[in-house]
Parts: structure tokens; sequence; C-alpha cells
């Protein structure tokens, strides 16, 4: 499709020696599949000054719905001759020497929980597709979330309290396309921070429920602060994400910290340059 409309490409599998060939990019990098492969191949692409466009051919394409890319593939390739690449912010996630860039978000409570989780839902076998296999086990660890204490600071601010999750967010959407922060904008050059209490933790599971059993459900705007630079010291036991990852910080076989310890979470600016999509503005899934 893309040489029929004139352009010269070089394909790379992501199985393949894909990094290699980012150190000669061409004019435009296009990174198609999932959420997955799109942060990885942007988290290496940051601050090379060659652009990036995404084709979202994964399950939840929250990076893509949160960039307007959605619809005729075709239609978009012939908007790029003209399209002007605009910024896109990263974000940095560090503990002690460990430092890792995230392109959609980090946190810890129930999204990290599910992340970790897989498809196991209380070892039952659930059925139907990917993204309802998603939002049962979502279901189910937010109903058995109990708040527990985390520190927050969000630009000197403290919004420490009692939470089930923290989400330090980069794009508008998270898991199975819950829309966590609506109105944020990746090239803004601050960081969306989510805090979910008991009573947030409802609404979610309100929420949740209506998309398993009618396909339709509409979350209430939940508590959000934005900043540029976020501290972040988790209940020890907490699980924590960066992406779709968990969290490793202290060596390949622990995806929780075992002992209390600050994160600390700064924005990006601009480390990328992105060329998005003029789709509708993202709406909750329906």
């Amino acid at each position: 499709m893309l040489r029929d409309e004139g352009y010269e490409v070089s394909y790379r599998s992501t199985d393949q020696d894909w990094k290699k060939a980012l150190k000669r990019p061409g004019d435009l990098v296009v990174a198609a599949g999932g959420d997955g492969t799109i942060a990885k191949v942007a988290r290496r692409l940051a601050h090379s000054g060659t652009p990036l466009t995404v084709m979202p051919l994964g399950t939840a394409n929250n990076i893509g719905k949160t960039l307007g890319i959605a619809g005729d593939a075709r239609e978009f390739v012939r908007t790029w001759r003209d399209a002007a690449a605009e910024p896109f912010d990263l974000g940095m996630a560090t503990t002690g020497s460990d430092s890792k860039p995230f392109v959609e978000s980090f946190g810890g409570g129930i999204f990290a929980e599910v992340i970790a989780g897989g498809d196991t839902v209380s070892g039952a076998a659930i059925m139907g597709r990917e993204t309802d296999r998603a939002l049962h086990l979502l279901r189910s660890v937010a109903v058995a979330a109990e708040p527990a204490p985390w520190r927050v600071e969000v630009d000197g601010r403290d919004l420490s309290g009692e939470y089930v999750a923290v989400e330090v967010m980069n794009i508008r959407f998270s898991g199975p396309n819950v829309p966590l922060a609506r109105g944020a904008d990746p090239g803004d050059g601050l960081l969306d921070v989510v805090l979910m209490g008991a009573s947030e933790r409802d609404a979610l599971v309100d929420y949740v429920s209506g998309r398993i059993m009618e396909a339709s459900g509409q979350l209430a705007e939940l508590p959000r602060h934005q900043g540029r630079r976020i501290v972040l010291g988790p209940p020890p036991s907490a699980p924590l994400h960066l992406d779709d990852d968990p969290w490793r910080s202290k060596g390949p076989s622990s995806a929780k910290i075992s002992e209390p310890r600050a994160i600390e979470i700064e924005v990006d600016p601009g480390a990328l340059d992105v060329i998005r999509g003029t789709g509708p503005e993202p709406r909750d899934p329906r």
C-alpha cells in the first residue's frame, strides 16, 4: 500500500534486527502494530530528529486513538506529504540508578496488577476476545482492591492519600481503552496524574461492568493533576508498571518493590516528532 502511494519502503519486523534499521531511518518511520510495538519503536527513536507515525494494528490501539489515527489507512497515508510533524512527549521514571522512558503511562495498583496477571481471572477460563478477557480481569482486580497509602507529589504539591491506583499518563487511555485521562495531550509538555480512591474504584467497576454486559459505558471524570515532575512513594507491596510491562526495579525476577522507595518521574518534552491523524476527538469506547 505504501509503495502504491509512491513511497520507497524499507521494512523490518520487530522480531528481526529492527534497531539497526533505525540508524538509517530515511524520512519517516512508520510503526505498524499494537501499542507495545509502537512504544518500543518510539522509545528507540527519541531525540533522533526523524519523525514517527503509527499504523495501529493491535487490540487496544491506545496510542493511535490518542493521536486521532483511525479509519481508512490509505487515506491516512495520503495525508503524510502535507502533514507537519508535531511534538510528542515521553515520560522518564527513575528509582536509584534505574531510569527508563515511557510512552503511555507509569503507575501502580489496579492496572499494574492487571498487566502482571495476563489472562488469569481467579483461575477461570474466560471466553471471548482479548478485550473481553482484559475487561473481566480488570473488573475482578478492581472489585477486590483496597485503598493503601501513597506518597504523591506533583510539582511540589502534596497529593498523598489512600488510593487503589495511581497512574501517571502521557496518553488518554489505559488497558482495554479505559479513558483514564480524557483530556491528556502528549504534546503539551505535561504529564497527567490520575488518582483513584475508593469512590473512583466503584465508578470504574460500574463502567467496566457496563462494557462487559452491554458493550457500552461512560466513565466519570477522574481526579487528574498535571505536572512536569512527579514523585511517587507506593505501598511496599504495590505492583508497578511502565507502559505494558511490569516495572522491575530489583532484578529480572521481581515485579514489585519490596521496600518503600521514591520514584521520580519527569516529562521529556518534545522527545519525538509525530504525524498525527485527522480523526475525530477520541470518545469512550461503545
